[in-house]
């Protein structure tokens, strides 16, 4: 495994703008790297993990003792690395708390977060002023290493946060599967073929779901895929939708349908309920 020393980093020594690119295979460094995904998804592991999708505001910490592998998974995908050297990050820890470099390196767990709108807005401008310049020497040099200082503490202050929240706060990987349950392409899909994409047990998910959004991922998705198909009924037949939908006996998809609207999508269309869905 290829392990970049610092030398990588000299011409540019604070951050970087990555377009779309080859993927870069399992690798470590001598200094810190921040991963920000600021458009599109992308493909990433940690420390020999399996490849898990970053999605816009995703935020990625690799210390000197992790490694990594990243991939574009699209053309349309932007990410931005920042840096710090282990004297730089001791230094702007130490600003934070006396132990707090200790904390951070010391950690078991990786340091993975989704940024807020406004976390990943207020980065995101001032990391564009970095955007064809050259900081070699001189006032602006001068002026980009403390803008750059600023922006690691803020990069840092967003896990701070997360840990604030305790272990009640829904976890990033919960969070995400609950929005794409409402997508259309996880609209088709089996139950098991959605556990299957979070890399966790069956068991594990249907408990987190549980917990956290106080319905079964089962009676969530369903609901999902009732008020979907509330769009083609008149347009299609009703064993159609719900064989396109994963119910290979039409009667059990009544049977969800009635648990949500009180009626069957026969009566539904006949009086006249048939709504936009967005």
């Amino acid at each position: 495994m290829n392990i970049l020393d610092e030398t990588v980093i000299d011409a540019n020594p604070f951050t970087r703008l990555n377009v779309y690119c080859p993927a870069q295979p399992p690798h470590g460094h001598t200094f810190f790297e921040f991963a920000l995904v600021l458009n599109g998804t992308c493909k990433h592991s940690m420390c020999g993990g399996p490849l898990k999708e970053l999605k816009h505001g995703a935020l990625v910490l690799i210390r000197p003792d992790e490694y990594h592998e990243i991939s574009f998974s699209g053309k349309d995908c932007l990410y931005r690395d920042y840096y710090a050297t282990v004297d730089a990050m001791k230094n702007i820890c130490n600003a934070i708390g006396e132990n707090f470099y200790q904390e951070l390196t010391s950690r078991k767990e990786p340091y993975i977060t989704n940024l807020s709108v406004d976390e990943f807005n207020a980065i995101s401008h001032k990391s564009s002023l970095f955007n064809g310049t050259n900081p070699i020497s001189g006032e602006q040099a001068a002026h980009l290493s403390q803008l750059h200082k600023t922006i690691i503490i803020e990069l840092l202050g967003c896990f701070i946060a997360k840990n604030i929240t305790g272990n009640g706060a829904v976890p990033d990987w919960l969070n995400d599967l609950y929005m794409h349950l409402t997508y259309f392409d996880y609209i088709y899909l089996s139950i098991d073929e959605i556990i299957a994409k979070t890399g966790y047990s069956h068991s594990y998910v249907s408990q987190m779901f549980k917990k956290h959004f106080n319905t079964s991922i089962i009676a969530y998705h369903n609901k999902n895929k009732v008020t979907y198909s509330c769009k083609m009924l008149g347009n299609m037949k009703i064993i159609d939708i719900a064989t396109m939908l994963g119910w290979e006996n039409p009667k059990n998809y009544t049977i969800e349908f009635r648990k949500i609207f009180g009626c069957s999508p026969t009566q539904y269309l006949k009086n006249g309920k048939k709504q936009n869905i967005i």
